[in-house]
């Protein structure tokens, strides 16, 4: 039996009061803006994230479609089909000679070759020419008039041991290089050394030159 000390020492429960329903339910309400916040952040970084790639791929693929379009590594000239390799530079079908291509003749044979495969794909022979052209069209560009390298210096080699001079083969506003025949369905491999030997010091910084290899055949 409960004495009276023990009947009046008894808590009455506490009303809830609006205050405290107020209270409660901002620190909800703070809760729940704080973790859309936060998923609004991960969203956005892994929107972010997508739009990085996506940018990166398409500009990958535009750029190695645009490089493969423009340039051309195959040329065909009547029967004959060239393939030019790549450089550093672009297709090995284009000279360009500057003040890092003057060079004795032992240091010129030993540099990086223009390589190209001609291939006949007729059944007879085929008799061609190797040409170079000077590209006008480059020195103006290059806007390099002034200092066009002395045709008399520049030599060339096709196997890496006999030198000819370029001069010597000037002929109908081009200089050919070689002319030869080549078998019916064979094809030939050519690494062609050009540089620029000035005799005279003065020379050497006249050493520009820009042309293009050309294959044609011959009647």
């Amino acid at each position: 039996m409960r004495t009276k000390k023990e009947k009046t020492s008894k808590r009455t429960p506490q009303k809830l009061r609006i205050s405290d329903i107020n209270r409660n339910s901002s620190l909800n309400i703070s809760h729940t803006i704080s973790k859309i916040k936060e998923k609004e952040r991960k969203m956005l970084f892994v929107c972010v994230l997508c739009m990085l790639f996506l940018i990166t791929s398409c500009s990958y693929f535009i750029f190695t479609s645009i490089t493969k379009t423009d340039i051309q590594r195959e040329y065909a000239s009547g029967k004959l089909i060239t393939t030019f390799a790549e450089t550093e530079t672009g297709i090995s079908d284009i000279i360009t000679l500057t003040k890092n291509d003057v060079l004795m003749d032992n240091y010129g044979l030993s540099t990086i070759p223009h390589s190209f495969e001609v291939k006949n794909t007729s059944d007879e022979a085929v008799l061609y020419q190797i040409i170079l052209e000077e590209d006008t069209e480059m020195v103006k560009m290059d806007n390099c008039e002034a200092l066009l390298a002395d045709i008399n210096a520049i030599k060339y080699s096709f196997d890496g041991l006999t030198v000819s001079n370029l001069v010597d083969h000037f002929e109908d506003n081009h200089y050919i290089l070689l002319e030869e025949s080549i078998a019916a369905q064979s094809s030939k491999t050519f690494n062609l050394y050009i540089w620029s030997n000035p005799t005279l010091l003065e020379n050497v910084n006249h050493n520009h030159f820009h042309g293009k290899i050309l294959i044609k055949t011959t009647k």
